[in-house]
């Protein structure tokens, strides 16, 4: 007699479930053992993933720094090519040295201001150019950094009254970068987390910063090196950014030049010119008795091309050299230290893994800044 099919079938299926349990058995403590290898060895001694601060906000100024007293290790790249150790000290910024507060009362003191490129974790934190402006300066001056990354030029008139509150500075060095602009305005690009200015009825406005915390997800998440290895190293929202252009291919590419998108960033040029201005012009204001110089980053792609001439990004150096004379504030134009020192060396001022500055470019810069410093003869008794 032959069997009925239903029971042939219960045989097949019950010998597909012993092969399926049986794969499963080997293979999920494979798969945790291969992840507990990355998480607690690969990802923190071979290739160390990125460590970042968590941030900290100020209730009394409003404003985000890091949680004070903390340090570790940033890296990027996917093979953690650069490195640099940070250190946030007991106010919350990137600095080998703690702050005391009122010093500019006691001891001559240089602020300096800015976005990533100040805060610098590419390099250790006792090479980023503030620090070696303290080393070329001795010890007659005090050179105390304040940097985070992704202000712009509206943050950093935001971050100088705090340092002028609790510091009281003589000197105020605020570094510009290309993307300092547009990001400057929320009329362009919104960013909640740091003060703005935005054209409103024919003048503009200040738009002020609203806090931000980290959620305990975030903060969970942030103990796995594995994530931060994901996340940071291997660039996952890029990555998200990259996977949305191909499903959705715009009907132009834009064009990248120092870190902007030049297309879009050009269209807006009128509203950028008197939005730059805006901003130098309250600084100056806000600092009458103040030695101001506002130092701005070269457009190294067009250095190493040998493409100065017909630079699509020159016209921003060109609205911060104007807004720089008419409020009289001294411009520091990097482009020429970073385009003479390449013309004699042909070195790069960045890793390949990150357009940031790496050690040659704060070396550079720390140079152009204590030349600058000393050519008007306020620091003449400074001989190095």
């Amino acid at each position: 007699m032959f069997a009925p099919r239903w029971r042939g079938s219960l045989t097949c299926m019950k010998r597909f479930k012993k092969i399926i349990k049986d794969i499963l058995w080997v293979t999920l403590p494979a798969i945790l053992f291969c992840l507990l290898i990355a998480e607690f060895v690969v990802f923190r001694f071979i290739i160390p993933a990125c460590q970042y601060p968590l941030y900290s906000y100020d209730e009394h100024f409003k404003l985000l720094h890091f949680q004070p007293a903390s340090s570790g290790l940033f890296t990027a790249g996917r093979l953690a090519e650069v490195r640099g150790r940070w250190r946030s000290n007991n106010f919350g910024w990137n600095s080998e040295i703690d702050y005391v507060p009122g010093i500019g009362k006691k001891r001559p003191l240089v602020a300096v201001v800015g976005d990533s490129y100040v805060e610098a974790f590419q390099v250790d934190v006792d090479r980023r150019f503030p620090a070696l402006l303290q080393s070329l300066m001795g010890d007659d001056y005090l050179v105390y950094s304040f940097g985070i990354s992704g202000a712009a030029l509206s943050q950093y008139l935001h971050m100088s009254r705090y340092v002028n509150q609790v510091f009281n500075p003589q000197i105020l060095v605020i570094n510009v970068v290309h993307n300092d602009f547009d990001e400057s305005l929320a009329n362009l690009v919104r960013v909640p987390k740091f003060l703005q200015i935005a054209m409103r009825n024919g003048a503009f406005t200040e738009v002020p910063p609203t806090p931000l915390q980290h959620s305990i997800f975030t903060r969970i998440l942030r103990l796995s090196a594995f994530f931060r290895y994901v996340d940071q190293n291997c660039g996952l929202y890029n990555l998200f950014n990259n996977i949305s252009l191909l499903l959705n291919p715009p009907l132009k590419l834009p064009t990248y030049n120092a870190n902007i998108d030049v297309d879009a960033v050009t269209r807006e040029r009128e509203l950028i010119r008197r939005g730059a201005r805006f901003l130098v012009a309250t600084i100056r204001a806000e600092n009458p008795d103040k030695r101001v110089i506002i130092q701005m980053d070269g457009p190294r792609f067009d250095i190493y091309n040998n493409n100065l001439a017909s630079s699509n990004v020159w016209w921003l150096h060109e609205i911060m050299r104007d807004a720089c004379r008419d409020n009289r504030i001294e411009f520091l134009d990097l482009t020429e230290p970073f385009a003479r020192h390449f013309k004699e060396f042909q070195q790069h001022f960045e890793n390949q893994a990150d357009w940031h500055w790496n050690k040659l470019g704060h070396e550079v810069v720390a140079r152009a800044l204590y030349d600058r410093l000393k050519e008007t003869g306020a620091l003449s008794r400074f001989t190095k």
